[in-house]
């Protein structure tokens, strides 16, 4: 069934933005075969976008079929560049809590748990109490993640360590809201989850609902931003379950509709992510009018991957092989449509060990380390995130890899 009314505002009134048949139902799945990569779950993308809000959702999409387990890796902390894009996420975070009390914090779809560490890592004495939630945890539940060293009862800390942190495999809902009591929440993070959720106010009500009795705790939530995507005709940010992608006056719109207050919503990562931040007290104001939405006609899926096509076809006619770099959900998702059958695209790069020697979804391209460069010996590498590219221009002259370097939105030769 598809969905024409708004799942933020309620309007009906949207714009289809990009539609596409048989696309992986998860984009950061691999597999050990190419054979199996093939043969992987797929579905349909109906992206549409409300003409009164700006929020945009795929209209196609079947909650149902999206079961996140151990398997799922979308880890990102292998780049130094995303590495402080993170530190600076932290250090956001903390300086809304001034003074040296520690704080006491839940993550809303935690993963394995690596940013919960990393915050230890960084300002270890600020952490009380954390517990982060996530289906796709490996570990047992209530696992303890920190180093151990800290005291158990999270009211005296250890200044150099910090408080403890424990992991629990399932999603935010009344169980887990029975755990987070305990810890008397100072603030609830969720990062790069509301876009994979198709009801984003039962998310972020839910989320209030389970905080009760304080008020003053904070809200932080970082998500891709659509007005950076049709600005940047990002068609490689497009994927089955991104199913609500905000822009901050949705953002905004929803947070303060959901009972929120203090409402703040900014852009990070080259303008890519929105970080929302709001209290947990109801605010009164109304939002003001949103601003117009970037026009969603100004977007062509067809007319981009048509224009890639033919730059790599021009460069294996003259001889050259091609490597993407990046296997995350723009890597997949450009070399699922740009090379559907698997004849222009060499390889693709990625730095995670989870996903090299691996394949992804529906074309079943191998994803190789940095260092297979050598033997592959590409002529052109296209980068999928142009925020990587200074550092991954680096790392080549570094090893000596004389390829010419592109972006998707930037071309860097």
């Amino acid at each position: 069934m598809i969905r024409l009314n708004c799942p933020v505002c309620g309007a009906r009134n949207s714009t289809l933005v990009d539609q596409r048949a048989a696309v992986p139902i998860l984009m950061h799945n691999v597999f050990s075969s190419a054979e199996a990569a093939r043969s992987c779950k797929t579905g349909e993308l109906t992206v549409r976008r409300c003409d009164s809000c700006g929020f945009a959702w795929n209209a196609a999409f079947d909650p149902d079929r999206i079961v996140y387990g151990p398997g799922y890796d979308n880890a990102q902390g292998y780049s130094p560049q995303f590495q402080t894009h993170l530190d600076q996420r932290i250090d956001a975070i903390f300086a809304a809590f001034p003074g040296e009390k520690p704080v006491n914090i839940i993550e809303v779809g935690a993963g394995q748990g690596d940013f919960l560490k990393r915050m230890q890592a960084r300002a270890g004495h600020r952490i009380g109490r954390a517990v982060g939630f996530d289906p796709a945890w490996r570990g047992s539940d209530g696992e303890r993640i920190d180093d151990g060293k800290s005291f158990d009862d999270g009211k005296s800390f250890d200044k150099g360590k910090g408080g403890e942190i424990r992991m629990y495999r399932r999603i935010f809902d009344g169980e887990a809201a029975s755990i987070a009591a305990e810890i008397d929440a100072d603030l609830v993070l969720s990062r790069h989850v509301i876009e994979h959720v198709s009801e984003p106010m039962d998310f972020l009500r839910a989320i209030r609902a389970g905080i009760v009795g304080r008020p003053a705790t904070r809200l932080f939530l970082e998500t891709p931003d659509i007005d950076w995507i049709i600005r940047n005709g990002a068609f490689e940010d497009f994927f089955y379950e991104h199913c609500s992608i905000f822009n901050p006056a949705s953002m905004a719109t929803a947070l303060r509709a959901a009972g929120y207050g203090d409402v703040a919503v900014t852009t990070v990562f080259g303008d890519q992510y929105l970080w929302a931040m709001a209290r947990f007290a109801k605010d009164d104001a109304q939002p003001g009018e949103p601003k117009p939405a970037t026009p969603a006609e100004a977007f062509s899926t067809q007319t981009l991957v048509s224009e890639w096509q033919g730059r790599i076809d021009a460069w294996r006619e003259a001889g050259g092989k091609v490597v993407l770099w990046g296997a995350g959900a723009k890597g997949m998702t450009f070399a699922q449509i740009v090379d559907p059958t698997g004849g222009r695209i060499a390889a693709i790069v990625d730095m995670n060990p989870g996903k090299q020697g691996k394949f992804i979804g529906v074309t079943g391209h191998a994803v190789v380390t940095p260092e297979a460069l050598h033997a592959i010996a590409p002529t052109h590498i296209v980068i999928m995130n142009p925020v990587y590219a200074p550092e991954i221009r680096a790392m080549l002259a570094a090893n000596a890899i004389p390829a010419s370097l592109l972006t998707l939105h930037e071309d860097l030769t």
